[in-house]
């Protein structure tokens, strides 16, 4: 009896736990107490929010209106998770820099930030290819995600990786990468070109450079009917002339 009784009620205290974790994942906001909106902008943050961050979001508007996926109605919510244990929470983890939720809310977070200076603060170490990721990067990087879900739908979240994170990388510079350079680094076998060596999105971007712009294939036909990584990889291999030419 007695062990029924307690059997009863650790399920009751199990699924108590998982409602309220479900609960704080789709909605944070009691973890983040201040806030700041601008535009299509809603920032929240466990930690008081720089003036800053208009400059900030300023440059990651410009980002995405490279974009033809922008529309005047989209509007973005941003959680700016300074203390680890938030991220954990929203992520599972705590070594990234950024994670879109596309299947349920719609909404982002970011790690700890330096807004002052428009830099996203790493887990350790220095950020690679920093210069070309300021904080505005990832705004703009994670919103992109939002918009893939909104364009193509939720499960865009199963598409493959290089066509998810190439196009939000693609749309995240917004013109700041020199194709015919990534692309010699690529024959070079460099390992700024390998996701896998150096955790950046180059190689990606430079997948979805060359499937949009050379081969003039749409992003809506792209995520109907995705071609394979390897596919890719050796049509670039086979296009030199091309990328001699820019």
């Amino acid at each position: 009896m007695m062990s029924r009784m307690s059997a009863g009620r650790l399920k009751y205290v199990v699924i108590s736990i998982l409602v309220l974790c479900m609960g704080l994942y789709l909605y944070p906001d009691p973890f983040f107490r201040y806030m700041h909106e601008e535009g299509r902008w809603t920032v929240k943050s466990d930690r008081p929010i720089d003036d800053n961050i208009s400059a900030v979001l300023r440059d990651a508007e410009r980002r995405l209106t490279s974009s033809d996926s922008l529309d005047a109605n989209d509007r973005f919510k941003v959680y700016i998770c300074n203390s680890s244990w938030r991220l954990f929470l929203r992520t599972g983890g705590t070594k990234i820099g950024g994670a879109a939720d596309v299947l349920f809310t719609r909404t982002f977070v970011l790690r700890e930030s330096d807004i002052n200076n428009n830099r996203l603060i790493p887990p350790a170490g220095t950020l690679s290819d920093e210069d070309a990721r300021p904080l505005s990067y990832f705004f703009a990087h994670e919103a992109a995600h939002i918009l893939q879900s909104r364009r193509y739908g939720r499960f865009v979240q199963f598409s493959p990786q290089w066509l998810r994170e190439g196009h939000a990388d693609l749309i995240a510079k917004a013109g700041d990468f020199d194709p015919k350079e990534n692309y010699l680094r690529f024959r070079e076998d460099d390992d700024f070109l390998s996701y896998e060596r150096s955790g950046l999105y180059r190689e990606f971007h430079l997948m979805v450079y060359y499937v949009s712009k050379v081969e003039g294939k749409s992003f809506g036909e792209l995520y109907r009917s995705p071609p394979s990584a390897d596919e890719i990889k050796k049509n670039m291999e086979a296009s030199q002339s091309y990328f001699d030419q820019l």
